[in-house]
């Protein structure tokens, strides 16, 4: 993974982190989800999108990633 898509991932993650220390609605968190993670992480969770592979990100569906 190169320098760019690392700061990407990293923004993505602190800003994800941030966004969810407080309590949402659940279509608060739908709209952050399209926004924030969805690219990475696909609409379903499954992180079967190309930038969700390049990145290595977790199928967040798996029950053993949600332990």
């Amino acid at each position: 993974m190169n320098l760019r898509n690392k700061l990407i991932l990293s923004t993505a993650v602190v800003t994800a982190a941030f966004t969810f220390t407080v309590t949402a609605t659940a279509g608060e968190v739908k709209e952050n989800w399209g926004t924030h993670c969805a690219a990475c992480h696909g609409k379903d969770g499954k992180g079967q999108t190309k930038a969700g592979r390049m990145a290595g990100v977790k199928d967040q569906t798996d029950t053993a990633y949600q332990d």
